[in-house]
């Protein structure tokens, strides 16, 4: 019986360890993969929630050069576009219940919106540096705060804020 001659089995010896050195790498190829395809996947997570997180509204009094107070919130939006279907729910300063203000579309900036329009319960945001004076921020007072902040991006996506600033993906309205 002729087993072959040495070079022959060197051969097949060679071939064998190149196909488990191929096996090696394919499994490390592939843990790669996996690594990078949830690297990936964190980072679109991040580029979807950068807009949303640059969304913010806090309950805040405008005083005057004059001594003279309004009651209202800041609407505050530091990304590169405008977000839609504003709804900022918030208790009103006189302590009579919920209130929610609603806009279609608010660009970017930081809009002050005074309380208190006999229709509507607030007035037209407008951007702060329209009020002289100094609009201070309310930070001890549980029963005047924004409650929730609702919108929509850019890309479609709605998002809610609750009170205590936490954000996540909500479902869209109706």
């Amino acid at each position: 019986m002729d087993l072959g001659d040495l070079p022959t089995w060197l051969g097949v010896l060679v071939s064998a360890l190149a196909l488990g050195a191929a096996a090696v790498a394919a499994t490390h190829a592939g843990r790669v993969l996996r690594i990078e395809s949830a690297r990936d996947a964190r980072a679109e997570e991040d580029r979807r929630e950068l807009q949303a997180r640059g969304v913010s509204a806090w309950v805040a009094v405008h005083l005057d050069d004059r001594g003279s107070r309004q009651d209202g919130f800041v609407l505050h939006n530091v990304s590169d576009a405008p977000v839609h279907d504003v709804t900022v729910r918030f208790l009103s300063p006189d302590y009579k219940g919920w209130r929610d203000a609603t806009m279609l579309v608010v660009p970017p900036g930081r809009y002050f919106t005074r309380d208190g329009e006999p229709t509507y319960g607030w007035y037209f945001p407008d951007h702060v540096d329209a009020y002289p004076g100094t609009i201070r921020p309310v930070m001890k007072k549980e029963q005047w705060r924004v409650a929730e902040l609702t919108f929509t991006d850019s890309a479609g996506r709605r998002w809610r804020r609750d009170g205590r600033g936490t954000l996540s993906t909500t479902p869209r309205d109706g």
